[in-house]
């Protein structure tokens, strides 16, 4: 079976170099902490796991989204108080997420 390649920060890899570079923790931006999931036999970290919705569909539009309002067209582009008011109000909210999440809310 014929598989496509990753495209990963800009370069394209065949699937079986993009997990040898994953075994070996080549990226050290991203391999920042050893997984207890690669310990496990039979477990490969690039085939066995579920796309997740959240990371690949929500968080890139919110991301485009966001930049879009502000420093895109004129016509959708917030005023620089909005931006300064939506920064407030998230960092506001900071004291009522619960220590469950890992993140607090942070400005824009």
């Amino acid at each position: 079976m014929q598989r496509d390649g990753i495209q990963h920060h800009g370069k394209k890899y065949q699937v079986e170099c993009f997990e040898q570079m994953s075994l070996s923790a080549i990226n050290i931006r991203h391999h920042k902490n050893h997984s207890h999931f690669e310990d496990i036999p039979g477990i490969d970290m690039v085939r066995h796991f579920p796309y997740d919705y959240m990371h690949l569909a929500c968080l890139g539009v919110m991301r485009k989204m966001l930049f879009l309002f502000m420093t895109g067209p004129l016509l959708v582009r917030l005023q620089s108080s909005a931006i300064t008011q939506l920064c407030e109000k998230l960092e506001s909210i900071g004291v009522y997420i619960s220590l469950d999440f890992a993140r607090k809310p942070k400005g824009v």
